[in-house]
């Protein structure tokens, strides 16, 4: 038999082991959650032994993978919490728990019960028990659970004496086997709130005087020890009856399940609350909105919903760090609960906030009995001050930035699936605008996100019916005038949608995923046409393609250019990628790593949109870049801003000391031509030369017109 042990801790883990070897297991032992699923799949357990508390993936996640492995079903899992019942317990045996076992473990009571549960296990899956073999195994599991530490107690009614277990004694703190003590020592050790409950329930068996199952009585209530100690037991009493059938005694067992109900106390909150920030989870989230509907409709009331996003922590987290990434978003919690709670905020709302984790870097506030629109919009604009204030952590001050969207109970979903969809569509719209923004949910977003997903659907078929298209615009030579190079430009005409823009088209694809399969559709293409021209301009002309930012965090992408230059025979000198100054912003080691690995190939690499936002001349240190593009945008404002100027001639001095060459997109006019190339720019691209044209336009005109106007 083959036993999985699943624990952080290391002495944990060793007797464990020790326990499962002893029974003639098989033992494989894995510390966290992730490491279980991949152990299972390789190494199909007959019984995985886990802790509820881990890293990372926590008791509740790693059953829900194992269970949804193939044969995952017929798994025997024990979870080390003491689990019994309750709503936690409810939510484990949701998730695929077979049974518990509290912590500190008895190891010998986890031998019986190990193997007992394979027992049952392989009787439930052969389908062969009979009726009288489960009766039997039901025993057994009560003898088992006798080893567990309990006392018991008899009273005699007729002469008042009272007989403890020495277990029982020293449970209560009292002397063992005191043959003078009475009823009245073991309800004092009751909680005073408690004991009138249990002394009711031993009248009321007298009363009855019938020692049957059904006259048994089962309690848990709390103790108070003489020394201080305050304990949860498990309470059971029954009469016992004299050969005659006449009332004998009344007897009980106690059960110390301290650590039992501390366990599900923690389950309980791990369920419902996310452990990081001391907020409601997801979970809670959900289950507090719907009540709050409830209430809004009985009462004719407005509900507002903020869904809030936190700006570009991933870029946090993964530059200083997951434990200062964790202080901030303590921090950012905290800061959100301040905002809301404040009096104005409160009197606005007649009731008071509540305030949610939904996500890794999301968080949701519920405002009940909003009065008006424009409060939820004051109360958002509070928070997007309140979290862009600078924390301080660990030596660093650290300015986050946040997006909100709200959505409005009726108006905007009348269920509280509805109100969070809207209010986290309200809030990507928000976060496509700049950072620090609020946005309520209207019937434009909804309408958008609907021509999103039609456009989703129909880029996938577009991939795979081949109705994509390139279309090339040519870079001219300042010096020459030649062609020297051509920017591919992705083209979608579809016939439900007509045109599709790349501003349009890009964010869908990146979003649904299709931007890796779409990246390599362009990058196979473009290589394969260029390959195949023969007119003497554009024979050397270098092909720029310019990339998503999710291509270059891929560490697949190099294989991927590789690939596409050996099937077309591009020679890698003629082959230029564009990566944007944005994309740069988490310079990990991936990205670093596969851009040096596609420069070492002889492909060259531009930085576009240069100057746009995200400048940083460590970019061009860090990175293999060969080329700097300048914006559109500065080469618009030529002779209009004298800043414009100067920077543009800053730009192109600084690549020249570089030895970077230099392209300018956007050129339209003959007095910026004149401008750029009296500043020595290398190359010049726009509708002053050429507009973008499909490959056949373009090979015609170069064919007949060399050095035509576009």
């Amino acid at each position: 038999m083959r036993g999985l042990v699943v624990d952080d801790d290391p002495v944990q883990c060793m007797l464990a082991r020790q326990c499962l070897e002893g029974l003639d297991f098989e033992v494989r032992v894995a510390t966290d959650g992730e490491q279980a699923v991949e152990a299972a799949r390789a190494w199909t357990p007959d019984i995985v032994l886990l802790d509820v508390d881990m890293p990372g993936m926590n008791g509740f996640d790693t059953t829900r993978a194992l269970r949804g492995m193939p044969g995952g079903e017929e798994l025997t899992i024990l979870m080390a919490t003491g689990l019994s019942d309750g709503s936690s317990v409810e939510r484990a045996y949701e998730v695929g728990v077979t049974d518990f076992i509290a912590k500190p473990v008895d190891w010998q009571l986890l031998r019986h019960r190990v193997r007992f549960l394979l027992r049952a296990a392989d009787a439930f899956s052969e389908l062969q028990q009979t009726l009288s073999d489960l009766r039997a195994s039901q025993q057994r599991l009560a003898n088992a659970q006798r080893l567990a530490r309990m006392g018991d107690w008899e009273w005699d009614p007729r002469t008042g004496h009272l007989l403890l277990s020495q277990e029982l004694g020293r449970l209560l703190e009292l002397s063992p086997r005191t043959e003078g003590a009475e009823l009245g020592d073991l309800l004092n050790a009751i909680h005073v709130e408690d004991r009138d409950e249990i002394e009711k329930a031993i009248r009321d068996l007298i009363a009855s005087r019938e020692a049957s199952e059904q006259d048994e009585r089962s309690f848990e209530h709390r103790i108070q020890t003489p020394s201080g100690r305050r304990l949860v037991v498990l309470h059971q009493m029954g009469l016992t009856t004299s050969e005659t059938g006449e009332l004998d005694r009344v007897a009980g067992t106690l059960h110390d399940v301290t650590d039992r109900h501390r366990a599900e106390e923690r389950v309980q909150y791990l369920a419902n609350f996310d452990p990081l920030t001391g907020l409601p989870n997801r979970r809670q989230l959900d289950t507090l909105l719907e009540r709050e509907i409830d209430r809004a409709r009985r009462r004719s009331e407005s509900i507002a919903v903020l869904h809030v996003g936190l700006d570009r922590f991933d870029r946090v987290h993964d530059t200083l760090g997951p434990a200062l990434g964790d202080t901030v978003l303590q921090a950012c919690a905290e800061r959100l609960g301040d905002s809301i709670r404040s009096s104005d905020v409160v009197v606005q709302t007649r009731v008071e906030p509540l305030l949610s984790r939904r996500g890794a870097d999301e968080f949701t506030v519920l405002l009940p009995g909003i009065g008006a629109p424009m409060d939820a919009a004051r109360i958002a604009r509070r928070v997007l001050d309140g979290v862009a204030e600078p924390i301080s952590a660990s030596g660093h001050d650290i300015v986050m930035g946040s997006n909100i969207g709200i959505a409005l109970f009726p108006r905007d979903g009348e269920t509280a699936p509805a109100l969070l969809q809207n209010a986290s569509a309200a809030m990507h719209d928000a976060a496509r605008s700049g950072s620090r923004s609020y946005r309520f949910f209207s019937d434009s977003i909804n309408s958008k996100a609907v021509r999103n997903l039609t456009l989703e659907i129909g880029l996938r078929s577009a991939l795979e019916q081949d109705e994509l298209e390139l279309h090339y615009q040519p870079q001219i030579d300042t010096r020459t005038l030649e062609i020297t190079g051509a920017e591919a430009l992705l083209r979608w005409r579809s016939e439900t949608h007509g045109d599709v823009s790349p501003a349009e088209l890009i964010p869908i694809a990146e979003a649904s995923g299709l931007i890796h399969p779409l990246t390599e559709w362009v990058i196979r293409t473009a290589c394969g046409q260029a390959r195949g021209w023969e007119a003497p301009q554009l024979r050397r002309a270098r092909i720029a393609l310019n990339v998503s930012s999710h291509q270059i965090h891929d560490a697949d992408f190099a294989r991927v250019v590789r690939d596409a230059l050996a099937e077309s025979g591009l020679p890698p000198e003629r082959l230029e990628i564009e990566i944007t100054e944005s994309a740069l912003i988490n310079d990990s080691p991936t990205v670093v790593r596969v851009l040096d690995e596609i420069h070492e190939m002889g492909v060259r690499l531009a930085l576009d949109d240069f100057g746009t936002g995200y400048s940083s001349l460590s970019h061009l240190f860090r990175f293999p870049i060969d080329i700097v593009k300048i914006d559109r945008s500065f080469v618009a404002q030529l002779g209009q801003a004298p800043r414009a100027d100067e920077l543009v001639t800053g730009v192109i001095s600084m690549a020249q000391h570089l030895s970077l060459e230099v392209v300018a997109e956007g050129v339209e006019t003959r007095a910026q031509e004149t401008f750029l190339r009296d500043a020595r720019c290398d190359f010049l691209q726009g509708f002053r030369f050429w507009r973008p044209l499909p490959q056949t336009e373009l090979l015609r005109r170069v064919a007949s017109a060399p050095g035509e106007d576009g």
